[in-house]
């Protein structure tokens, strides 16, 4: 007897109710959970800098009965911040929007991944102007040996490294320089999986209270640090619809070790500050608008834009550990993939 078949009965469609779609949680980026972020009415504009010793110099002398004191003072200097745009968009045709069945909504969609490749350039660009070498006074680098003048024993090396000294000596060099210690150190999610197990850590913990796993805010206190700040955001450079995509740490297996203050401040030093011009638009980090073509093209376009410079403004402040885990420890991870049929 005739029947019709499953193909005759039914038509594959979009499920409405699950997708695959990978946005990052905002948590994951630390570009504003570092150097505090100065909205500024300017794109540009100078900071103002104090000597910085002579505020430091024993200069008082004793003083006679009718004679004048001693005297001194200091002066300005300034430097520069250039609030540079970046941009990025999605361009949606009329006739794609039209068309797209539940559960695509392109504007929602463009705006999501329009939103996270700024992201990602705001936690790339705060890499590359904070989180390498030759930025920072106190310089280190890991090494998998024995360590000379200069250098530490990688972190994930748990037989021969001592976190705990290195950090310390960083303190108390920079101590020494400023009168200021570090207070917060920022490292990707690779160090902190080394450093959170490290024996020496776990150990100091162990015979006063249940340690599973240590916290940020345990290590941070081993450390004698106000806080420890991990990136666990990703990226890749890979040109659309070429292989293979290699997928990498947005910042490096390296450690940056520094003062900050808890936020802008006309009495405090820090060791950097993040400038972010809005052009009016109330304080927001990362703009989006959609464009209307008006000339026949018969799309709209789904833009953002930020504008932001990462300006060092005192190195002395800074202490930057260069390759502080081996670089098995944090291996990129490559891949081929193949865009679907019917891609956007």
């Amino acid at each position: 007897m005739p029947q019709p078949t499953l193909g005759q009965v039914h038509i594959d469609r979009w499920l409405t109710n699950v997708a695959q779609k990978f946005l990052l949680d905002p948590g994951v980026f630390v570009y504003d959970q570092v150097f505090p972020v100065v909205p500024v009415n300017n794109q540009s504009d100078l900071v103002l800098k104090y000597d910085r010793t002579a505020f430091f110099r024993d200069a008082a002398e004793p003083r006679a009965p009718g004679k004048q004191s001693q005297g001194g003072g200091f002066t300005v200097g300034h430097d520069m911040y250039q609030c540079m745009q970046w941009a990025y968009h999605m361009d949606i045709p009329d006739e794609v929007r039209t068309n797209a069945d539940s559960p695509i909504n392109l504007d929602s969609d463009a705006t999501d991944m329009v939103t996270q490749v700024l992201r990602i350039r705001m936690e790339r660009l705060w890499a590359l102007r904070y989180f390498v070498a030759g930025l920072w006074t106190t310089a280190r680098t890991g090494v998998p040996g024995a360590p000379a003048a200069g250098q530490v024993r990688q972190w994930d090396d748990y037989v021969n490294s001592t976190p705990m000294v290195d950090i310390r000596n960083i303190k108390l060099a920079m101590w020494m320089l400023t009168g200021y210690q570090p207070n917060t150190m920022a490292i990707n999610k690779c160090t902190w999986y080394a450093l959170r197990d490290h024996p020496t850590l776990v150990a100091r913990l162990v015979f006063t209270q249940a340690v599973n796993k240590l916290t940020r805010a345990q290590v941070a206190a081993l450390l004698d640090l106000t806080d420890i700040v991990v990136s666990e955001s990703v990226y890749h450079r890979t040109p659309m619809g070429q292989n293979p995509v290699t997928m990498q740490p947005c910042l490096g297996r390296h450690a940056l070790i520094c003062y900050v203050p808890s936020g802008p401040s006309v009495m405090r030093p820090s060791a950097g500050y993040t400038f972010s011009w809005d052009r009016g638009n109330n304080g927001a980090g990362i703009v989006i608008r959609r464009i209307r073509f008006v000339h026949g093209e018969d799309k709209d376009r789904i833009e953002g834009r930020f504008y932001r410079d990462c300006k060092v403004l005192e190195p002395a402040l800074g202490a930057f550990i260069q390759n502080v885990i081996s670089e098995a420890s944090c291996t990129p991870a490559t891949f081929d993939i193949t865009c679907p049929p019917g891609t956007v």
